[in-house]
């Protein structure tokens, strides 16, 4: 079975393996979990819990517009886990729900098709079986 879809959330949970197409071009072909391997450095996500003091600057650079979420792709994973840690320390912050792991597939189809935002997503498409 062949189904398209623009929806990276529905191929992530549906498909055994995804191509990705750009400019009518095959640029990739992989399992989901392959797929996001090839999207860069790992991700921090962290969802601040309400009434959270402020992030440091460094940190905060990444958070959501809403500034509730923190998604941070870390090429130091453990330096940017410190800075997480004793912010929260400091400020008596419990961390759970804290998720280090691959790219989303969504960094994926960014750093393999070189689009950024909403205007790759509309532009490209992804094909899965």
């Amino acid at each position: 079975m062949l189904l398209t879809t623009h929806y990276l959330d529905e191929a992530q949970r549906l498909a055994k393996r995804v191509i990705v197409l750009d400019s009518g071009r095959v640029v990739a072909d992989a399992t989901p979990t392959g797929l996001r391997a090839m999207g860069g450095v790992p991700v921090i996500r962290y969802r601040l819990p309400a009434g959270a003091p402020d992030l440091p600057a460094a940190l905060a650079a990444s958070l959501d517009p809403d500034g509730t979420e923190l998604t941070l792709p870390s090429a130091d994973v453990t330096a940017d886990l410190a800075a997480l840690v004793l912010w929260a320390r400091d400020n008596h912050v419990d961390l759970t729900g804290l998720e280090v792991g691959s790219p989303s597939l969504e960094d994926a189809y960014l750093a393999i098709t070189g689009r950024q935002g909403q205007q790759g997503r509309e532009e490209g498409a992804l094909s899965h079986g």
